[in-house]
């Protein structure tokens, strides 16, 4: 299909019929331009908060309720002609290499609030032959008057000096790469925004723990807004980099930060005031703070989780959770039980062989392994490609509602990496790991873009341990559990034993919502939504939107999380500051 036929048919054929129902207010007509198995993903354009909608049944009942579509008045929609992702095109539907999908980016504006907003639609034909859309994702850009500041962030004097505030509308717990991105995306709307970190320095989070971590995505995925990595960065940071940069960012986007400051237990809430009460103990002096909004940006490795074991009194050995893995050549000639099969207790695992220790792997369930090298070229090169700009890329990956997400992972996707990567997984299943797709859940295998989205984690990019478990020189011992310590080792579930100089529990940490009990107490934890995996319509649950407690958000993830829907929470707490937040 020629591009000047593909522009015509989205502008003639179905965007001036949508823009035009939208403006009229005619929730019918708009629903009727969409297939039966269509969907519309929409953040901050209908609603303050994350929907998605399947089918025109359910697109119309949203639409009407509260008068949406009359009530925000979406309007002026276009060919967004400067976008970097081009022109409208065509492609290939996924279940079907015969369909034509014909897609294209559009920007458009919103009467109440005052804003800008940004689509992208993808059209099908129906078994009509008529074209409609198959899904149409529409998101808030800028509301008008308060737009973002953008580039460097450093010496923009009109912004309040935070640093010196001592009553932050928003105050940030943590000060990972979660936080400090967050804050900068609230400073470029000019929020008043301060973040509490435990840590002595920014980065530490990073330093502290074990030396060969590395990211297992690419450094162009992992971008923060507003400042880039080192040009001579490499593809797969490792965790010195990492940290060093987040020291960096923070400085260079002049970003409030107080360190070696603690968010203590026993915080309130005053529903009548809006504000919070909060003691934070900076190195040793006692601060009461009251903020508007309270962000959790604790990370998803803050507090470890150690099982409780019986015996573990009586091990003659040393355990330690993975958290506090350190020098693996202090165990060389030893015999090394690593308990947890993910990340963490890979990487422990190759870190203690290259060593010289005897390594044993305790693997409870199947685990989702691919070579990293294959998920670079395969998923963040094409995804997040290096001569794209990444707001660009996010924009796109977010443009897929998150069940056709799946559903496309599932069918097309998992399966052409577990071909791909043949050699190696078949060569762990005769080592007897245990190799999993993520098929527990019901959704088929939805493989890493599943996991990640459903639990974010039982999954592991290889970096070389696998052939160690291949070649025998990391043990496996799958399907168990430990069921106890003994003077020497461990006894499994199956009753056999390990001896044991060390056991090291990969075991992962605390969920946020434990913390949060933790620092905040159940009262106030049991009014907000669980927190990640999918929700009934297909968001993500709980971060970077109402949680169910006024004033209280978590903020989690990995990179393109918080740097694209950070945004969109940053706009959210805007439209409460200047009083356009209507739900």
């Amino acid at each position: 299909m020629e591009r000047s036929h593909v522009v015509s048919l989205i502008r003639e054929k179905w965007l001036s019929l949508f823009s035009g129902h939208c403006f009229t207010g005619s929730p019918e007509l708009v629903a009727s331009l969409f297939l039966s198995s269509g969907w519309w993903r929409d953040h901050l354009c209908l609603s303050w908060d994350f929907h998605t909608k399947e089918g025109p049944d359910q697109i119309l009942a949203f639409l009407s309720d509260r008068k949406r579509l009359s009530a925000r008045k979406l309007r002026n929609f276009q060919i967004d002609r400067l976008s970097a992702l081009g022109p409208p095109k065509c492609s290939r539907s996924p279940d079907d290499p015969e369909e034509i999908i014909v897609e294209a980016s559009v920007i458009f504006d919103i009467t109440k609030p005052a804003a800008r907003g940004r689509g992208y639609v993808r059209l099908k034909k129906d078994a009509r032959d008529v074209w409609k859309a198959f899904t149409f994702y529409t998101v808030l850009v800028d509301l008008v008057g308060h737009e973002e500041r953008t580039g460097c962030l450093h010496g923009l004097n009109d912004i309040p000096t935070n640093s010196r505030s001592t009553d932050p509308s928003v105050l940030i717990v943590g000060g990972g790469q979660t936080g400090l991105i967050l804050a900068a995306r609230m400073k470029a709307l000019r929020l008043n925004v301060l973040i509490v970190e435990r840590n002595e320095v920014v980065g530490d989070n990073w330093r502290k723990r074990y030396e060969s971590l590395k990211l297992h995505t690419t450094a162009t995925y992992a971008s923060f807004p507003y400042q880039r990595f080192p040009e001579d960065a490499p593809t797969f940071l490792p965790k010195a980099q990492v940290a060093d940069f987040l020291e960096s960012y923070s400085v260079e986007q002049d970003l409030p930060v107080w360190t070696s400051s603690e968010f203590l237990p026993g915080a309130t809430y005053d529903s009548s005031k809006k504000l919070w009460s909060v003691t934070i103990s900076k190195k040793g002096k006692l601060i009461n703070l009251r903020p508007k909004h309270l962000v959790l940006a604790i990370g998803p490795a803050a507090v470890p989780f150690v099982p409780d074991f019986e015996g573990v009194d009586n091990f003659s050995g040393t355990t330690y959770h993975s958290s506090m893995h350190k020098n693996p050549g202090n165990w060389c000639g030893k015999n090394a039980v690593v308990v947890g099969a993910s990340v963490s207790g890979h990487d422990i695992a190759l870190s203690l062989q290259q060593a010289g220790a005897n390594v044993l792997m305790v693997q409870r369930s199947p685990m989702c392994v691919l070579r990293l090298s294959t998920v670079k070229e395969q998923f963040f090169d094409r995804v997040w490609p290096p001569d794209r700009p990444v707001t660009d890329s996010d924009f796109l990956y977010a443009s897929t509602p998150l069940k056709v997400l799946m559903h496309i992972a599932a069918t097309q996707y998992t399966p052409f990496l577990a071909r791909y990567d043949k050699d190696m997984l078949e060569g762990l299943a005769r080592a007897g790991f245990l190799v999993g797709w993520g098929e527990e859940g019901g959704l088929g295998p939805i493989g890493q873009t599943g996991l990640i989205l459903t639990k974010f984690g039982h999954f592991y990019r290889d970096v070389g341990n696998a052939q160690m478990i291949i070649d025998g020189k990391v043990k496996i011992k799958a399907g168990v559990v430990i069921d106890e310590f003994e003077s020497e080792g461990v006894r499994f579930s199956d009753g056999t034993f390990a001896q044991a100089d060390v056991v090291v529990f990969a075991t992962g940490y605390h969920s946020m919502r434990t913390i949060a009990r933790q620092l905040l107490g159940d009262e106030i934890v049991d009014q907000t939504s669980e927190i990640w995996n999918l929700d009934a319509e297909g968001e993500l649950r709980g971060v970077y939107r109402p949680t169910g407690h006024p004033g209280l958000w978590y903020a989690s993830g990995a990179f393109d999380h918080v740097r694209y829907l950070g945004r969109l929470l940053a706009l959210q707490l805007l439209a409460m500051e200047i009083g356009i937040y209507d739900e």
